[in-house]
């Protein structure tokens, strides 16, 4: 029998004696002591628990990013899962509008209202409120730090100017010297112009709108053709301006008014596919064929885990009479949308996007402008010979648009920071450890899951309070055969009171993200 108490000659392993014959193999068994767990043994734990909640986060980023792509924009405040931010009404509210477009010196003479004459100025009193929900009222100040740095673009016809120009004056509000705010070709606004750009110097950013009414590449019509066809529509071809569209934060579409016989077929203007002319092709057609071209650029072109991509349906416009040239305006908007819609243009839009392979949203603005035949420019023109049931006065509708758009990203921005909070609050922690117990074991993240993490899907940034730190620093000697077996991995490693080194071979320089992000 063995003893119950041991020598202190005793080896922790001990070998128990065998009764049977020598040449009977003795087994060894292990004996291993009961000991609390260390700090370190809690910090591997927590280390691994946080990787959990880590990959746990950016499978609900990605999973609701992809399946909800080319949705439509909802659940802002309120009922979120239920609430459509296009479906409501609107509310009067005496704290519009958001700017004075004579105070803003990039609002379009034309689309100034009262300066071109109108007296009254019940229009400006409206804000949208969807049925089950709040839009959340433009904080500038807030939008401009979360817009530092970045690039906007806008891409379309002259709607998509006009809410371009929205944004820049409600921009223009948080803007201590107006002087920092310039046109960066030193261009006057035309409506002819193709490329506008204006920069925010103190914010370093940028503005910009692209005028491109098809999206589509036009053409001087293939040789041997019709007289009658002058140019042409390559439907399958994107605008040779898309080079510049691509590399930008935010990407704002639209597309629609002249898609129509007036300013096609009337002008000599027919549609091709590859070489071939396509006479007898119906404009929603080549509409949808247009349509299609766009997302495949926008799925093989765009980093839609860097560009927030919008696309926004048609607006409709409120002229009357048996020929569509009566414009009259109501002083107050419709109990009742009521407006040529061109519902088939915006349904093929949806039907697209929602087959598309990247999150891509549609800003279904059709119906809110439908309710506003008091809103357009009317005959307060310049020059006051034009008469207007199209286009929108300044302020006005399109101040609607962005502050639905910035509603959305600030939403989107919460879901993609949920990662970021874990991730930030393990290192904040294992920091600590390091100062506390001295824990010199590895912690490894996967390299590719930190990149997307932390360069692609956190790229509005915020301020702390949850910084991640950063800081670039030579592995140790003793760990660097570990970091060159894993070339893959980013290593983290805390050595004798050290601050957290941050190993990333073969890396760009990353930045402290912080975890308050769009």
């Amino acid at each position: 029998m063995v003893s119950g108490s041991f020598s202190r000659r005793l080896p922790a392993r001990l070998t128990p004696r065998i009764v049977s014959s020598p040449r009977v193999s003795a087994r060894r068994k292990l004996w291993v002591a009961p000991r609390p767990p260390s700090l370190g043994d809690l910090a591997a734990a927590f280390c691994l628990a946080s990787l959990v909640l880590v990959v746990g986060c950016l499978t609900y980023v990605y999973v609701k990013g992809y399946l909800g792509s080319g949705s439509l924009v909802v659940g802002l405040t309120g009922d979120a899962d239920a609430c459509d931010v296009f479906d409501g009404r609107w509310v009067p509210d005496s704290s519009y509008p958001l700017y004075n477009s004579s105070e803003c010196p990039f609002a379009e003479r034309g689309f100034n209202c009262l300066a071109n004459g109108r007296n009254d100025m019940d229009y400006l009193k409206w804000r949208w409120k969807p049925w089950r929900c709040d839009v959340p009222k433009f904080n500038v100040q807030d939008v401009l730090e979360r817009l530092r740095g970045k690039r906007v673009v806008f891409v379309g016809d002259s709607m998509s100017r006009t809410q371009w120009e929205s944004l820049i004056c409600m921009l223009m509000t948080g803007v201590q010297d107006p002087n920092t705010v310039y046109e960066v070709n030193g261009k006057t606004i035309s409506k002819t112009i193709r490329f506008l750009g204006v920069r925010f110097q103190t914010f370093n950013l940028s503005i910009e709108f692209f005028r491109s009414v098809f999206l589509v590449q036009q053409s001087l019509p293939p040789r041997h053709g019709p007289k009658r066809v002058r140019t042409t529509l390559k439907l399958d071809k994107m605008d040779d301006m898309s080079r510049n569209w691509f590399d930008s934060d935010v990407l704002i579409f639209n597309s629609g008014h002249w898609w129509t016989p007036s300013k096609l077929f009337d002008m000599g203007c027919y549609f091709q596919v590859g070489g071939a002319l396509k006479l007898g092709m119906s404009i929603d057609s080549a509409f949808t064929i247009a349509v299609n071209t766009w997302a495949s650029w926008v799925e093989t072109m765009v980093d839609t885990n860097r560009t927030h991509v919008f696309f926004r349906t048609f607006e409709p416009s409120h002229w009357s009479g048996s020929n569509e040239k009566v414009c009259e305006l109501t002083q107050h908007p419709l109990a009742e949308a009521k407006a040529n819609d061109q519902t088939e243009f915006s349904e093929i839009i949806v039907e697209v996007v929602e087959r598309m392979k990247v999150p891509v949203t549609v800003l279904n603005v059709t119906l809110m402008g439908a309710y506003r035949s008091d809103a357009h420019i009317g005959t307060w023109s310049h020059p006051s010979t034009v008469t207007d049931c199209s286009h929108w006065c300044l302020p006005g509708v399109p101040d609607a648009w962005n502050e639905l758009v910035f509603s959305y990203l600030l939403v989107k921005g919460a879901d993609r920071s949920c990662a970021a909070v874990f991730l930030g609050a393990f290192l904040q922690l294992l920091l600590q450890l390091c100062d506390a117990d001295r824990w010199s074991k590895f912690c490894v993240i996967p390299y590719h899951m930190a990149i997307r993490l932390i360069t692609a899907r956190m790229q509005f940034l915020g301020s702390p309070p949850l910084m991640i730190p950063m800081k670039s620093t030579r592995v140790p000697r003793r760990n660097q055969s570990t970091a060159k077996r894993r070339k893959d991995w980013i290593i983290l490693t805390c050595v004798e009171h050290r601050s957290l080194l941050h190993h990333l071979p073969e890396a760009p320089a990353t930045k402290a993200y912080s975890a308050n992000t769009w």
